[in-house]
């Protein structure tokens, strides 16, 4: 029996693989600009101000009940005092306040969270459609 040697070029096969690889990544970073480019930009940027809008009722959650910033004058320590009255009437009142801005601003932060989660989704489901059309027109062009 006589084997035969077939000489197997591993260079030119290794640069027709990267060749075919690389025109699937561009071919799937279109697919991805042509998915992003249809969610409205404005909805990236709603979310953002919506998370910052979360943020900062939270950091003023720490606020309520405190001491306004006093000048340092006769007439700014002479105005704690009431201040202070005041706020020692209202010890029933400050927790339930704190209290509820603080679920507030749970309550948003966790809206600005499933808001970009739909977001992404939509960007999966864009991308999905994407794959979809290309797919289509192939199938076409063979036709």
């Amino acid at each position: 029996m006589q084997e035969q040697q077939t000489e197997v070029n591993v260079m030119g096969l290794m640069a027709e693989i990267r060749s075919r690889v690389r025109q699937q990544n561009r071919s799937q970073d279109e697919l991805t600009r042509r998915a992003r480019a249809r969610i409205p930009a404005s909805l990236r940027t709603s979310i953002a101000a919506f998370r910052a809008q979360a943020a900062a009722l939270r950091a003023s959650v720490e606020k309520v009940g405190q001491f306004p910033p006093v000048p340092p004058t006769i007439r700014g320590r002479l105005g704690l005092v009431p201040v202070w009255l005041v706020r020692r009437a209202l010890f029933w009142l400050i927790p339930p306040l704190k209290a509820a801005h603080l679920q507030t601003a749970i309550a948003l932060e966790e809206q600005a969270v499933i808001a970009e989660q739909l977001a992404a989704v939509l960007e999966e489901t864009n991308l999905q459609i994407e794959s979809l059309r290309r797919l289509l027109e192939t199938e076409r062009q063979q036709a």
